[in-house]
């Protein structure tokens, strides 16, 4: 159900990483990308947000983050997207790494305004909100 829910998406697509076997053909999937355009009312480009990126343990270290990321950067510019943001968890070094090698860093709307730090409400089931409803606009 998730596959095909993600799959309906216009603005999602997802990058794979797979073996090769001997026969030059794609074996076992060992790692994958997905993400997700915005907009930047900032700067008026799509952006790619990079919502889960997973390498199978046994593929970790050989550069499979590094090729996932090459993908979804390639995706990216053909999309005509101004930025790639990701988020990670802090005590995540080993990501962290992996990030900062493809490019990445802490994100800064501008040098001296301090880094942005993500946020989330959870939303439960039941109707909007009278003033969400009121503040959605026109």
């Amino acid at each position: 159900v998730m596959v095909s829910s993600l799959a309906s998406r216009p603005y999602a697509f997802s990058v794979l990483a797979f073996t090769i076997g001997a026969n030059g053909e794609q074996e076992q999937a060992v790692g994958v990308c997905n993400c997700f355009e915005a907009f930047s009312t900032f700067t008026g480009k799509i952006i790619v947000n990079v919502h889960d990126c997973f390498v199978s343990k046994p593929f970790r270290g050989k550069g499979v983050g590094q090729s996932l990321l090459r993908g979804v950067e390639k995706e990216a510019r053909v999309r005509g997207a101004g930025k790639i943001t990701l988020e990670v968890l802090e005590h995540n070094a080993v990501a962290q790494k992996t990030y900062a090698k493809f490019g990445f860093a802490p994100y800064e709307l501008a040098d001296g305004l301090g880094r942005a730090v993500f946020w989330q409400k959870m939303i439960g089931p039941g109707p909007a909100s009278a003033s969400a409803s009121a503040s959605a606009g026109p």
